[in-house]
């Protein structure tokens, strides 16, 4: 009976290391790669299609509508890596959301988006995707730990949903997808020395820029 549990239990191990042990694994990662931007020199932001990158209010918080910042987008070759650069203005920015839109002249240069929206779920795994300590195209892994949590950026308190997906400095404005590859949020800060973070959910977002 003892071999038999033994068995059973390292049968359920196994399936459970062949189903599910790596989820990082079945992610789009070129995907959530060829949408990553950073912003400015300390910032990342998400290319959601038509030239627009979206990107955290507290990112761009000193440039008003209308002014200018450098986008730089790592491009992976067979050979060798090549930066982007380009720039992009601010359209909208929401200090209440901590939520901006930028746009290149050209929509063309980022490519065409793939991109679905959606709200996120309590429990649910997520894939933080940005530039952290500037170490571009990072993808992080946690859950959505609690719907409301407030947070106080930039000096303004806001409310963001709480993940654990170890949210640091320089991933601020990336993306946060969902498993699906669907985008449920704008990643915004870490609570230092913690793994716990906020997230802005996209929902926040005007309609038109969805």
């Amino acid at each position: 009976m003892k071999v038999g549990a033994a068995l059973l239990g390292l049968l359920a191990i196994i399936v459970m290391v062949v189903m599910g042990a790596s989820p990082i694994r079945d992610v789009d990662y070129a995907k959530m790669q060829d949408a990553n931007v950073i912003v400015g020199g300390n910032c990342s932001g998400t290319h959601i299609g038509e030239g627009k990158v979206l990107t955290a209010w507290h990112c761009v918080q000193f440039l008003d509508v209308g002014k200018y910042t450098l986008l730089t987008q790592k491009r992976t070759g067979e050979h060798w890596d090549t930066l982007l650069k380009t720039f992009g203005y601010v359209v909208w920015k929401d200090k209440e959301t901590d939520l901006a839109i930028l746009e290149v002249k050209d929509p063309s240069i980022f490519g065409v988006a793939d991109v679905c929206f959606r709200d996120p779920v309590l429990g649910e795994t997520v894939y933080a995707f940005g530039n952290p300590a500037m170490q571009e195209d990072t993808l992080l892994k946690g859950i959505v730990s609690k719907v409301l949590r407030k947070i106080t950026i930039a000096g303004t308190e806001r409310t963001y949903f709480q993940v654990d997906a170890g949210l640091v400095g320089g991933i601020s404005g990336g993306a946060l997808y969902d498993a699906g590859g669907c985008l449920i949020g704008v990643n915004a800060a870490g609570i230092p020395g913690t793994v716990i973070g906020g997230a802005i959910s996209v929902q926040k977002l005007p309609v038109d820029a969805r």
